[in-house]
């Protein structure tokens, strides 16, 4: 077995040659449990001799983001077995090694039961190519009459109707709970939104036949390192919201409800328009906002921020989208995912490009001006019906700098200068503090192999016994290492590919991020 690294992941390649198409296995994991998911299942596939690739840390932290888009949300390991039955197989050990631990729903897989890490779909391992009517090449998957179609990525489970699901037949997967009533109560009717958070939808009250709308944020969605995930930041949404309450400016909020690891906040379905709407369509008219109308919202927009920041909160994402105008022309303050608590530091850097305070962009704390400088470039907007340009970040953060003591990280004989020699890279520098990891990292890095699989020195010139890894090359050493110097810092920062484009991530879905197999 052959490790080696390749864009975002990390690739254990097999002697035998991979299929094309077939059920491949994905595990997630979040960014704080990724080290104890990998040694939960790397003996099993070692033992299975089967192939499968490692997103890098930073890379997880980037995919559980939605940053590579909606479907390849927590798709931390992917697994490509020989066939059905080791699939079925290693489906059913990885699930057992897996239990309890935490980890995303993968929105394009089928989970083996509501609570597992293991999920499985249909696709391309290597792929078949074939030619798109734009005239790119893509790898397709090929149909029983010998077509190639595409193996679309979608943010929900599907599977070709050609292929039968093995997992199902040998009773490994359970059958896909029925569609329920949300707190016995609400039908979901609509959705809004889809999101790496959860998603948003319409629903009816089954009771009183009344519309509401359901926010709900998923189980273990978007984890970081030093801030509240997306049930968290839910929670803390319905908490301002019910302070809140009886003021006309914001959306009335009615409950919370837990249900099958999810979070759903309840609140009121406002009508009307967006204010980013409402302004396009005028300019696409020849037509503007009116001077009276400018002063008339600014100030109702003014006494809304102020009402929130005297029940103790930030806003920091005050946005056109966020605003909804009524039919009656009167402003409502809509979205409240990015609130923080007023005088509380928060390292995440929530907001939306032209409508965030400069220095957040620097990592200060949020205070009131945050939300002055937001409702300056909403007005912006709603007066020249532009964007208020931005750069993404200012020169002194385009990289966080490094502790001193581990300032030649980011040289490239960084590895090759402290990780050659066991023991002359600090503990800290690879465990960040949690006791019982710093041997794993190690061992990982390419000093020895893991004790699951029979810990050994091995020099580079030494070739694998069956059931072991190679070391992986200098450049994994390096990608693994990373990682754990930002974890002490307890500030990850994420950087997609030059490939991706961030603002064209749905056309990206069925895309193959970073290279390797599919």
């Amino acid at each position: 077995m052959d490790v080696d690294a390749e864009g975002i992941w990390v690739t254990v390649r097999t002697e035998a040659a991979p299929r094309r198409q077939g059920w491949k296995l994905h595990i997630s994991a979040t960014v704080l449990s990724w080290e104890d998911v990998l040694k939960s299942v790397l003996p099993i596939l070692a033992a299975e001799a089967v192939r499968f690739k490692v997103a890098t840390p930073y890379a997880l932290h980037a995919l559980n983001q939605g940053t590579f888009g909606v479907s390849q949300i927590g798709k931390f390991i992917t697994i490509y077995p020989s066939h059905d039955t080791q699939a079925v197989r290693l489906a059913k050990a990885l699930d057992d090694a897996t239990r309890g631990l935490p980890g995303p729903a993968v929105p394009s897989d089928r989970p083996l039961h509501q609570s597992s890490l293991v999920h499985y779909r249909y696709g391309t391992f290597t792929g078949t190519p074939m030619t798109t009517r734009d005239g790119s090449v893509e790898f397709g998957l090929v149909r029983p009459d010998g077509t190639i179609g595409p193996d679309v990525r979608t943010p929900y489970y599907q599977a070709p109707d050609h292929v039968d699901d093995p997992f199902l037949a040998a009773s490994a997967a359970a059958p896909l709970p029925a569609r329920t009533l949300i707190g016995n109560r609400f039908v979901i009717t609509s959705t809004l939104d889809l999101s790496a958070r959860g998603s948003l939808h319409t629903a009816l009250d089954a009771a009183q036949l009344k519309p509401y709308v359901l926010k709900r944020a998923g189980r273990d969605a978007c984890v970081v390192f030093d801030g509240p995930d997306a049930q968290e930041r839910l929670r803390r949404e319905f908490d301002v919201l019910s302070a809140l309450a009886g003021d006309a400016r914001f959306p009335a909020v009615y409950d919370l409800i837990e249900q099958d690891g999810d979070l759903y906040l309840i609140m009121e379905d406002v009508r009307g328009e967006t204010l980013a709407k409402h302004v396009r369509a005028l300019y696409l008219r020849g037509l503007s906002l009116t001077q009276s109308a400018i002063l008339r919202w600014a100030g109702e927009l003014a006494a809304a921020v102020e009402r929130v920041h005297e029940e103790g909160y930030l806003l920091c994402d005050l946005k056109p989208e966020n605003i909804m105008v009524e039919p009656a022309g009167t402003l409502r303050i809509l979205d409240f995912d990015a609130v923080r608590v007023l005088g509380e530091h928060e390292s995440a850097r929530l907001g939306t490009t032209g409508f965030v305070a400069p220095e957040r962009l620097d990592d200060q704390s949020a205070n009131r001006t945050t939300d002055v400088y937001g409702l300056g470039a909403v007005l912006y907007f709603a007066l020249s019906g532009a964007r208020p340009f931005q750069p993404a970040t200012t020169g002194a953060t385009t990289a966080p700098a490094a502790a001193p003591q581990f300032a030649n990280i980011v040289k490239l004989d960084w590895f090759s200068n402290v990780l050659h020699v066991p023991g002359s890279c600090p503990t800290s520098c690879i465990n960040a503090g949690r006791p019982g990891s710093a041997d794993w990292h190690w061992q990982f890095a390419g000093a020895t192999h893991s004790s699951a699989l029979g810990t050994r020195s091995q020099s580079p010139g030494d070739s694998p016994k069956p059931g072991q890894l190679n070391l992986p090359s200098r450049a994994l050493r390096y990608r693994w290492c990373m990682v754990a110097v930002d974890r002490e810092r307890r500030t990850p920062r994420v950087r997609a590919p030059q490939s991706v484009q961030r603002d064209g991530r749905r056309r990206h879905e069925s895309r193959n991020v970073g290279g390797g197999p599919r």
